[in-house]
């Protein structure tokens, strides 16, 4: 929605030349709602399917020797 709006900040010289200002006042009063209720439609068919991993699994190995080290006082 952010994006839409991006876009109608672009193009508003050139909505103004078509709609009077209660028209596009109208205009940012959509995108503003649209921003503030988080409501999608949820579509069937997609363009492309994008795979988003639910965790991410990391691995870190630690020296036995050197952490020894790093812990021997005498």
């Amino acid at each position: 929605m952010s994006i839409v709006a991006l876009l109608y900040l672009i193009l508003t010289p050139l909505i103004k030349q078509r709609y009077s200002e209660k028209g596009c006042y109208y205009g940012w009063l959509i995108i503003l709602i649209g921003l503030i209720i988080p409501f999608r439609p949820q579509w069937e068919n997609v363009i492309f399917n994008v795979n988003i991993p639910t965790y991410v699994e990391t691995t870190m190995q630690t020296s036995n020797e050197t952490l020894s080290n790093k812990l021997d006082i005498s």
